[in-house]
């Protein structure tokens, strides 16, 4: 993890403090050669009387060259600081008209995402170093840009070339479904209609996430029921690795684009089997505190916080995935997509004692649904993570 930076003065306070320095240096400078002159020239003539000339009270007398010198220290030593003062307060000035095309550079690249690449840094003012880092930016961003657009679009082809085959693949079902079959082919058949219908949703919300389209359909989404069908589609693998389930569900509705939340919840809970252990544990729990909380953590091996930070890179899996041949290392880059086209924040840390905790947070957005109480996800591949319930059959829930 990266040392947070020493708190160390602004650029302006800085560039202020030297121009005030180098004026109180000069005129010291040029105050020390008049003294010396006053000193060294020999051969004035006094005249003794009181300073200032006119004045009825003795205030300074003068006599000698001691007199003279005294009285130029006593008026150019106050008439210094003076002018160092107003010296800072020009430079604080002249300081801040110098960075302000800095601040507009930092506040415009601090309002960049994948989604507004097309805005570039404007600075008005001569052709100096400054103009040329603005230049520099605005050429870095038009690389980014093309980047981002190329990817997208290659994204979209595909997602859109993908729509064709489905499309056959359901026409095709549908007929097939039409014969008389027995029942276990009945039933397959219907499974894979189902299945097909899905892939084409996910497609086409994948298209449009591609596109970088940000206005998904805004409707109300149960968190509650996304995780009992997430659970039922996972019965086969959760039995298969004989895992410990234990949920916390608030009744939460959020707001957004229902397939891509679903697939991102399918895609948490996937994660969370694909990493963890042949008898290990997954919690999964959805609160309300204001902010929505969908949170799931699953045993696995030790990981550091800087591997955390890794995982939601596009193809990165764990050593353990790698052996297994399970997963694209994909499946946490999706969720911070979506999670981003949603508003919401992604956030991953170690769990003590090795695994996962992943959170995602999102924006209250609604009520939740008065009287729901219906959990929808009992089966009988799940066990529960708590000591006492060891048993086939049951799941944990809160």
């Amino acid at each position: 993890m990266t040392a947070p930076h020493p708190q160390r003065l602004t650029i302006r306070l800085r560039l202020t403090l030297t121009y005030t320095a180098l004026i109180l240096l000069t005129g010291a400078v040029m105050l020390a050669t008049v003294f010396a002159v006053l000193a060294i020239v020999p051969g004035y003539a006094f005249t003794a009387g009181p300073f200032p000339y006119g004045t009825t009270h003795d205030l300074y007398t003068i006599h000698d060259r001691g007199d003279v010198l005294r009285l130029f220290l006593i008026v150019s030593l106050p008439a210094l600081v003076v002018i160092g003062g107003a010296g800072g307060a020009i430079s604080w000035i002249v300081a801040g008209r110098l960075l302000r095309p800095l601040r507009e550079i930092a506040e415009t690249t601090g309002t960049l995402d994948d989604r507004n690449l097309d805005a570039r840094v404007v600075v008005d003012g001569p052709d100096d170093e400054i103009r040329e880092v603005a230049d520099t930016i605005n050429a870095m961003l038009d690389r980014l840009e093309a980047s981002f657009v190329s990817r997208s679009r290659f994204t979209a082809n595909a997602s859109h070339e993908l729509r064709t085959p489905l499309a056959a693949m359901k026409t095709m079902l549908q007929v097939a479904m039409r014969a008389d079959h027995d029942p276990d082919t009945a039933q397959t058949m219907s499974r894979l209609h189902a299945t097909v219908d899905q892939m084409t949703q996910i497609t086409g919300a994948l298209l449009e996430l591609a596109r970088g389209n940000s206005e998904f359909s805004d409707r109300p989404v149960a968190l509650r029921d996304e995780v009992a069908s997430a659970l039922r589609a996972a019965d086969a693998d959760l039995l298969a690795r004989r895992l410990h389930v234990t949920v916390h569900l608030d009744d939460a509705v959020v707001s957004g684009e229902p397939v891509l939340i679903r697939q991102l919840v399918t895609n948490l809970i996937r994660n969370a089997i694909v990493h963890n252990i042949r008898g290990g544990c997954i919690t999964i729990s959805v609160t309300m505190n204001p902010s929505v909380v969908l949170t799931v953590e699953n045993d696995g091996r030790m990981i550091t916080a800087e591997e955390a930070l890794t995982l939601t890179e596009p193809f990165r899996r764990l050593a353990r995935t790698h052996s297994d041949g399970s997963g694209f290392g994909l499946g946490l880059a999706l969720v911070q997509k979506v999670s981003t086209a949603h508003g919401a924040s992604l956030r991953l840390r170690p769990r003590p004692g090795g695994g996962l905790v992943v959170a995602v947070v999102f924006t209250p957005s609604a009520s939740p649904r008065e009287g729901h109480v219906d959990d929808g996800y009992t089966n009988t591949a799940l066990t529960s993570c708590t000591p006492d319930s060891e048993r086939l059959g049951h799941v944990s829930t809160t």
